[in-house]
């Protein structure tokens, strides 16, 4: 037995004409803002508000920026100029430091974690070590292929 397999399901169903509810809402927001101010203010004034008004609200219902509607991007936006934009390391208390990558250990908790801290430190400098050995034979046998492949 086939079922239908419901297809666009992330596209908003058209209520009012062409229009999404969403998108009704906001120009309806628009227009009692605008009735609004056109009751309140004089007709100089109420033309030097009413322009941006009315163009947020058809921003807010039409534009899309980057595929995104305009009130997602202004939230985003609105966020990055909030949030820092530089993050700062602060070393919690009580947490292991060291001096370099793989160096002295400087302060734990006890002397125990020291002297296992210590010893995989050493596992992981062995282990640098032998990739290191490892690099300079593939590069020794590379470099004889090559000159190898020269003299033919």
């Amino acid at each position: 037995m086939q079922f239908p397999v419901p297809q666009n399901v992330e596209i908003e169903d058209k209520l009012i004409g062409p229009l999404t509810l969403k998108q009704f809402l906001y120009l309806l927001a628009g227009g009692i803002l605008e009735f609004f101010f056109f009751s309140v203010f004089d007709t100089e004034l109420f033309v030097l508000i009413s322009i941006p008004t009315i163009g947020l609200a058809a921003a807010f219902a039409f534009v899309k920026v980057y595929d995104q509607k305009f009130s997602d991007f202004l939230l985003i936006m609105m966020r990055f100029a909030v949030t820092a934009k530089k993050r700062v390391w602060k070393r919690m208390p009580g947490a292991l430091t060291s001096q370099s990558t793989f160096g002295q250990v400087v302060k734990t908790k006890s002397k125990e974690e020291q002297n296992r801290i210590r010893e995989v430190i050493k596992e992981k400098q062995l282990r640098l070590e032998k990739l290191d050995d490892l690099v300079k034979i593939l590069d020794t046998v590379g470099g004889l292929e090559q000159q190898v492949k020269g003299q033919k």
